[in-house]
């Protein structure tokens, strides 16, 4: 067995980051915790209630509570519509956590027949079954437990599924309407959030200069018109264009999305017509 010492690299980090989870996970069923730690090669040990414990993540409950009121809006929808609300992932059994949710939406309960351990994978199956109604496929949806309560709650409702991606999908560019970015880079959205996937979108963009005989395309991910550094970049490219004096709106971008999350990324110069592709895989 190894032998465990607070004189390795990063120790008493790895000590306190592993104490924090455990009494996360404590908190969660009850109302104080004892928690140890090493404090300069001192084991320190010291009650946490509740209470205080959500003092310090009330941000990320404020966070939570304007997410789950943007989405329900971008979705053009209102909370009355909602039929359930399932918690997804182990952080959503902090109580705290379930209350704002809960009082966001106008709920009284959550969804409890869903681990929110496994809720992701319980739903990618689900959907796999749902999308295939072949009678050769490996799990049909005919050959559905019908005793299990989960299949049995939400599959039997299922009029149709739609497959959004959150995030959107563009370029960077700079957008002299948004004066607030300063003439900085931004992701430009070309398949916009929450659109369903499957689809193809193209916008038009304008060379920075006259006379460019180059561009360089970055793909990014994030949210619309949000500044180059809190995106992600999924990928970049040259595309050969055509000089001109006048600076236009004469490059065409394409963005298909496939339902095996492959993005298909076409950029046409509309002056010269050379053109440049870029596939990326982003699951």
């Amino acid at each position: 067995m190894p032998h465990y010492s607070t004189d390795r690299p990063g120790a008493a980090l790895f000590n306190r980051l592993l104490q924090a989870q455990r009494a996360k996970h404590a908190l969660s069923s009850f109302p104080t915790t004892q928690v140890t730690v090493i404090v300069r090669k001192t084991l320190v040990s010291f009650e946490l209630n509740r209470e205080t414990f959500e003092k310090l993540i009330r941000h990320h409950l404020d966070d939570i509570a304007s997410i789950t009121a943007e989405t329900v809006k971008k979705a053009e929808i209102s909370m009355a519509d909602l039929d359930h609300v399932i918690p997804v992932g182990g952080s959503t059994r902090i109580p705290a956590v379930q209350e704002t949710v809960m009082q966001v939406t106008g709920k009284k309960d959550l969804c409890r027949d869903i681990d929110p351990g496994t809720a992701v994978a319980q739903g990618a199956a689900m959907f796999a079954q749902i999308v295939d109604f072949s009678d050769d496929a490996p799990y049909p949806l005919a050959k559905l437990r019908p005793d299990d309560p989960v299949q049995k709650r939400l599959l039997g409702r299922v009029k149709e599924v739609r497959l959004i991606r959150g995030k959107a999908l563009g370029v960077a560019a700079r957008i002299p309407s948004r004066r607030e970015l300063n003439g900085n880079l931004a992701l430009a959205p070309v398949y916009p959030a929450n659109a369903e996937i499957g689809q193809t979108f193209t916008e038009r963009f304008a060379p920075d200069q006259p006379f460019m005989t180059s561009v360089n395309i970055q793909i990014l991910e994030g949210d619309e018109f949000k500044p180059l550094e809190e995106c992600t970049k999924l990928g970049e490219f040259e595309v050969q264009i055509a000089p001109r004096l006048e600076i236009e709106d004469s490059i065409e971008v394409t963005f298909s999305y496939d339902r095996d999350g492959i993005v298909h990324v076409t950029v046409r110069d509309l002056v010269g017509g050379a053109t440049g592709k870029k596939t990326i895989n982003i699951i």
